[in-house]
């Protein structure tokens, strides 16, 4: 039992190192967990550092996934902007030319309104 202890103790010591090598050497986290892997006997260390490469790769693939998307976009955003800015302008010069006739409307109604209380006043007023 003592002897198992100082066994694993060891190994525990000797895959640490391992891994403070790795992570000296500038490796990537995936090696840094295959370093301390390998340096055991245990295979849970062993599917811990496939994870952790898993993770990374999906990540690593979803951020390229993400970005060609995003270069696809910006590029029909640049293609389209003059098209955009254009229609705004021409949005804005019809509602500036529609402007006069919107407030003669608007006089129009005031008006009808203003003759409409008045008949409803005398209508009341009739009682």
């Amino acid at each position: 039992m003592l002897f198992d202890i100082l066994g694993i103790a060891w190994e525990q010591s000797q895959a640490l190192d391992a891994a403070k090598d790795a992570y000296k050497q500038g490796k990537s986290i995936p090696d840094i967990a295959r370093a301390f892997a390998a340096e055991t006997d245990n295979s849970v260390d062993d599917k811990i550092a496939e994870e952790i490469e898993d993770l990374l790769t999906s990540v690593a693939e979803w951020a390229k996934t993400t970005g060609v998307a995003t270069v696809a976009l910006s590029v029909k955003l640049q293609h389209n902007i003059p098209i955009v800015v254009k229609f705004l302008r021409d949005s804005a010069d019809k509602l500036e030319a529609s402007q006069p006739k919107a407030e003669a409307i608007g006089d129009r109604v005031a008006v009808t309104s203003a003759n409409i209380a008045s008949l409803a006043e005398e209508l009341l007023n009739r009682k």
